[in-house]
């Protein structure tokens, strides 16, 4: 299986990918929405995980954040499930009715149940 995680911290990315290592899970790491949507143009993936808030390297908000990247994935590519995993939880529960596919996670990498 491979899923393409959005998600603008590498540390958080690591967590995440030792935690599905035993899964036979392929985790593709991108942490820029517009090249996530041009690899899902150019490459199968078989589900996304997506961080809501994403940051520049100097700690500056994304143009284009994870709640319109979602809602774009599921415009282009609505069969792929779509996953937020998030540290924001209280607030991504307000979000659950804009998204069609997949579900939120609670991201807490340490605590992380598969």
């Amino acid at each position: 299986m491979k899923v393409l995680y959005l998600e603008d911290e590498k540390e958080d990315f690591e967590k995440i990918r030792k935690k599905l290592e035993n899964y036979d899970i392929e985790l593709v790491w991108i942490s820029n929405p517009i090249k996530a949507i041009e690899y899902l143009k150019n490459n199968k993936v078989d589900a996304v995980f997506v961080d809501l808030e994403l940051k520049d390297a100097q700690g500056k908000l994304l143009e284009i954040q994870g709640e319109d990247f979602v809602k774009k994935v599921n415009r282009i590519f609505p069969d792929l499930p779509v996953f937020i995993l998030s540290k924001y939880f209280g607030k991504t529960i307000s979000y659950l009715g804009c998204y069609s596919k997949g579900d939120i996670l609670k991201r807490d990498a340490d605590k992380l149940l598969i």
